[in-house]
């Protein structure tokens, strides 16, 4: 492993596709007291935040289905999807794998996928948190 590239012991990946939105959380605001002090106080309300929000994973949601429909047609290989369904770009992967991000973005063509190799697709597998199998296998993907 190189000096740049860092071990997790916990898991990285955020499964997008399949992640329910949890509102019922506490977040702390700031306010300044009478005396002209900082204070913070915890609050359960979101108020007019919630449909940005759920605007938001509505957008990350469509993102990964339309990727999906994507690798089913051939049009992209499973790269793609799999980093939408982690809510990854092609800068943070490239990073993660050690490849330029000229590569990466080569890599999602699937005519150029399918030619790679194992050694080649093992650091993608190892970023998503999946098997080399289960990354070049997209039946799984269609279900």
């Amino acid at each position: 492993m190189t000096k740049d590239k860092k071990s997790y012991n916990s898991s990285h990946i955020i499964d997008a596709e399949n992640l329910d939105v949890d509102y019922d959380f506490r977040i702390t605001h700031y306010k300044i007291d009478k005396n002209g002090n900082y204070v913070h106080e915890l609050q359960a309300e979101w108020g007019g935040r919630n449909p940005i929000v759920q605007h938001s994973w509505d957008i990350i949601k469509e993102r990964i289905h339309l990727a999906k429909e994507k690798v089913i047609n051939g049009e992209i290989s499973p790269v793609a999807y799999y980093m939408e369904k982690c809510i990854s770009d092609i800068k943070i992967l490239a990073k993660f794998t050690g490849y330029p991000v000229w590569r990466v973005k080569r890599h999602m063509k699937v005519r150029i996928f399918n030619r790679l190799r194992d050694k080649t697709l093992k650091p993608y597998a190892d970023f998503f948190e999946i098997s080399i199998e289960e990354l070049k296998d997209i039946d799984h993907i269609k279900l």
